[in-house]
């Protein structure tokens, strides 16, 4: 028989067949449209997480959602556990009282989350746990602490071709963040801060993929 014409599936849903066939993320991994806050605004990656507790600060960690539990104490009181995992580690964390209600909404298999929260003791045993305060989409995690973006571009290696590119970007990646552009007159030692009043931008991994290619600098605020 001829095989039919389908659509080719979502890469999270392919990614998601991979790991549940051959149990490892095959053609790609899930975090990696993430890049730019894993890399700029996440404070450990997993696998340095229990090395983080002798610091007792604030920390963001970040990474895909599995292995969801979900159930009820001896009072009826809700809580769950899951495991976090990203490119280099996975770690098992709970969610419990307020918690639990606040946030077991964003807690389902495949997620990608960013957890804020600090390593404290309890006053008794002097056990070491992590006290979550935040969680939150990972996608959202540039919106909320990227405020504004600046491109650099020297004054020599502006051109029509690239005003067209840096112009199609703007258009593309349209936001809510705003935009500056820094032009460096290297020769008359002379530097011009442009921000825009027209446009803004949405400041993510693939709008910072394209500026890479370009050979573009950026600096976020």
């Amino acid at each position: 028989p001829k095989i039919p014409e389908v659509a080719p599936w979502p890469k999270s849903k392919k990614l998601k067949m991979e790991k549940d066939v051959i149990g490892i993320f095959a053609s790609g991994h899930p975090l990696d449209e993430y890049k730019l806050e894993l890399n700029r605004m996440v404070g450990c990656t997993l696998d340095q997480f229990d090395d983080m507790k002798k610091d007792k600060r604030r920390l963001t960690v970040a990474g895909i959602v599995t292995n969801v539990y979900r159930g009820e104490n001896q009072h009826g009181n809700g809580y769950c556990r899951f495991d976090l995992l990203d490119y280099k580690g996975t770690i098992n964390m709970g969610l419990y009282r307020e918690v639990f209600s606040n946030f077991q909404h964003l807690i389902t298999e495949g997620a990608a989350i960013y957890i804020k929260g600090s390593f404290s003791e309890y006053w008794k045993t002097k056990r070491i746990f992590f006290n979550i305060t935040e969680i939150g989409l990972l996608e959202s995690l540039s919106e909320n602490q990227a405020k504004s973006i600046i491109l650099g571009v020297r004054l020599r290696d502006l051109n029509a071709d690239v005003i067209e590119k840096m112009e199609h970007l703007v258009e593309e990646y349209s936001g809510e963040q705003k935009l500056s552009v820094q032009v460096v007159d290297s020769e008359n030692k002379i530097k011009m801060l442009l921000e825009s009043a027209e446009h803004r931008v949405k400041i993510c991994t693939q709008l910072v993929e394209e500026l890479e290619k370009m050979q573009i600098r950026y600096k976020l605020n």
